[in-house]
């Protein structure tokens, strides 16, 4: 345990952290398969991936 006397605690609960970190990631994944729509467009590969939607 951590003796700390500053220590920091997030007072969300282990669901709520687990449901932020879940869309941190979905919304990470989503911008990182833009770019790579975007950047293979712009190379001429038209949509090479299907639509998320």
């Amino acid at each position: 345990m951590n003796t700390f006397t500053n220590e920091v605690r997030d007072l969300r609960t282990h669901d709520e952290i687990m449901l932020a970190a879940r869309q941190m990631r979905a919304d990470y994944l989503r911008e990182l398969f833009g770019k790579l729509r975007a950047s293979l467009s712009r190379a001429g590969h038209g949509t090479a991936l299907p639509s998320a939607r």
